[in-house]
């Protein structure tokens, strides 16, 4: 789900979606460990990896980019 923000500073959206238990636990132990809130954790994560790969077929299936 996406909820548009009308920003003339940026183009940033709200994305929610489901997390398994596993990766819920894992995104919170990083967020305590980094000091971040687990939405910014999430987020930069995120962020990170569509940054580094063009494809994913599957968990763990990339295709980096160029």
């Amino acid at each position: 789900m996406f909820n548009e923000k009308d920003s003339s500073e940026n183009n940033s959206v709200t994305c929610t979606i489901p997390l398994d238990g596993e990766v819920n636990q894992l995104i919170t132990e990083s967020a305590k460990l980094s000091g971040r809130s687990k939405k910014t954790e999430a987020a930069m994560r995120l962020k990170d990896h569509v940054l580094r790969f063009k494809s994913i077929t599957a968990v763990g299936e990339t295709t980096e980019r160029d």
